[in-house]
Formats: C-alpha cells, sequence, structure tokens
C-alpha cells in the first residue's frame, strides 16, 4: 500500500512532533508516530494533526492536565456563563451527601458487631444510612469514623486497666515485703 500524498515528518503540531508514517487503518485512514514535548510517543491519525481549531489533537494527552492550558479553555468562555457554571458547582460541593457505599452486612463484618446493631447505629444517627432496593447501606466515612473511636476507647480501657494491674501488683509486693519483714523479725 503507497504512504501519504503528503509527508508531515518534523512538522510541529501543538506540542506533537511528527516523526514517522505509522501505516493507515483497514478504511485508508493515515497514522502518524508523534513525540510529545513530555517524551511520549503515541499514534496519531493524520486527519486529527491537520483538523480545524476546536478539533485538532495538540498533545498526547497531557495537556488536558496543564492549568495554563485549562485556564486559557476556561477564559474561552462567556464571563457570566463562567459564573453560572462556578454557582452551581460550588452549590454541588456545599449540598453534597456523604456516600453510603458499604452495606450493612459489610460494615457489621468491619466494626465485628451483628446486621442489627448497624441498623440500630444507623436509626439513632450514629451512621448515616440510606436504603437502595430494600437493602441498608451506610456511609463510609462514619463507619470509619466509628471505628476509630472503638479503638481509642480500648486503648484507654487498657491503659486504664495495665495501670489498675500495676497498682495491685505494687500494693501485694508492699504486703509480701512487709509480711517477709515480719517473718524475718519475728
Amino acid at each position: 500500500m503507497p504512504g501519504p500524498r503528503v509527508s508531515l515528518i518534523g512538522r510541529r503540531f501543538g506540542r506533537l512532533v511528527v516523526k514517522a508514517y505509522a501505516g493507515s487503518t483497514k478504511w485508508g485512514k493515515t497514522q502518524w508516530c508523534c513525540e510529545c514535548d513530555c517524551g511520549t510517543l503515541c499514534t496519531v491519525a493524520g486527519r486529527s494533526l491537520l483538523a480545524q481549531d476546536t478539533h485538532r489533537q495538540v498533545s498526547c494527552g497531557c495537556a488536558r492536565r496543564d492549568p495554563e492550558v485549562r485556564w486559557k479553555a476556561r477564559m474561552k468562555v462567556p464571563a457570566k456563563k463562567r459564573a453560572a457554571i462556578c454557582k452551581k458547582m460550588r452549590l454541588a460541593v456545599k449540598e453534597r451527601k456523604p456516600p453510603y457505599s458499604l452495606n450493612a452486612a459489610a460494615a457489621a463484618e468491619l466494626l465485628g458487631c451483628s446486621i442489627e446493631r448497624i441498623e440500630i447505629l444507623a436509626q439513632d444517627g450514629v451512621l448515616g444510612s440510606r436504603r437502595k432496593r430494600g437493602e441498608l447501606y451506610v456511609s463510609s466515612n462514619d463507619v470509619s469514623a466509628y471505628l476509630s473511636q472503638q479503638e481509642q476507647e480500648q486503648r484507654r480501657c487498657q491503659s486504664r486497666e495495665m495501670r489498675d494491674i500495676q497498682k495491685i501488683a505494687r500494693a501485694s509486693a508492699r504486703r509480701a515485703g512487709e509480711r517477709e519483714g515480719r517473718h524475718i523479725a519475728i
């Protein structure tokens, strides 16, 4: 199969530099091997390189992550429309509900309790909950917070028990020493 009519080798399109002809698709569309400024090699359709400004491919995909490119794209949107979009996004973030990703069985397994206990915690408002198709789902954020609270309480109780055990051990050692001292003195 013959090559393309016009060679694009060596030409720059945005961040892409055409390195070689990469063949054609089964529909006869030409493909070019391009190197991006970020160092990535990619295959791009010739049609995408030569397209109008709005549909032109100018990078391997790294331009989408570039803050400057994103800022320029935002500035092309009229100010009123941009303000409406920003307002809508702020409201969405403010009114965002917590994710309800754990079903009651998984939450019970994590917390080491029964499903009935999870339902009680959800009814009491300790865990945020929602019912989907008749099944109870609880907030994963609330479950992790409750789990860390349980672990803190457990550590506090263990340290309290250790202090009590140490007190008892000291007291019994004192008593044993006093008894031995009496036995020696007698």
